[in-house]
């Protein structure tokens, strides 16, 4: 990228400056993008995960435009699926990533993809994922990834808004309508929020 600013840019057309001019201003035309850009660094999400640390990530606001909003979860989330693969196998470290509003990591099909491979492996490595939404059928539209988070993630926690969305709860309820309590030795350990 370096390179093509340096060296290519300058052969470009007007046009192209402009138009490209415009999109990065938009970018960083957001006080909190522009400060989050500034950092000299990037969080290591693999150490983070490693040492057990508490991370908050925030990819919204009231200035953030959804393209930008979905630009930074791409980039968070790419992020995070490399660090979980960088983590060795069965570390000492359980780690669980909250994600609230799960349905945003489903939007694009790169997310999809960064998803699908966080569904199937992460546990290997020691990270668990708890998706929060309100809905889990309209939360993921492809049916695939749907079937792998019921297969791979069986405790769902889910607040329906509505009474089809009640179909989901009645699975987990006994007959007796009382909540079938899961084994605690099955839960991973709760330190860590991705949003």
């Amino acid at each position: 990228m370096r390179d093509y600013f340096e060296r290519h840019l300058r052969k470009e057309g007007e046009q192209t400056k402009a138009a490209l001019r415009a999109r990065m201003e938009t970018l960083v035309a957001s006080e909190g993008v522009r400060l989050a850009l500034s950092g000299t660094g990037a969080p290591d999400f693999r150490s983070l995960q490693n040492e057990g640390k508490i991370v908050l990530v925030n990819c919204s606001g009231p200035t953030i435009t959804r393209g930008v909003r979905l630009l930074l979860q791409g980039l968070v989330l790419s992020d995070i699926r490399q660090s979980i693969f960088a983590r060795p196998n069965n570390p000492a470290v359980t780690y669980l990533w909250f994600a609230d509003e799960a349905q945003n990591f489903f939007l694009t099909r790169q997310q999809q993809e960064n998803m699908t491979d966080v569904l199937t492996m992460a546990r290997s490595f020691g990270s668990f994922f708890y998706f929060l939404c309100q809905n889990l059928s309209t939360a993921v539209p492809d049916a695939r990834i749907l079937e792998q988070l019921h297969t791979q993630y069986p405790l769902v926690a889910h607040a329906p808004g509505h009474a089809s969305g009640c179909a989901v709860l009645a699975a987990g309820a006994a007959g007796d309508g009382k909540a079938r309590s899961p084994r605690a030795a099955s839960l991973p350990r709760t330190d860590h929020i991705f949003r």
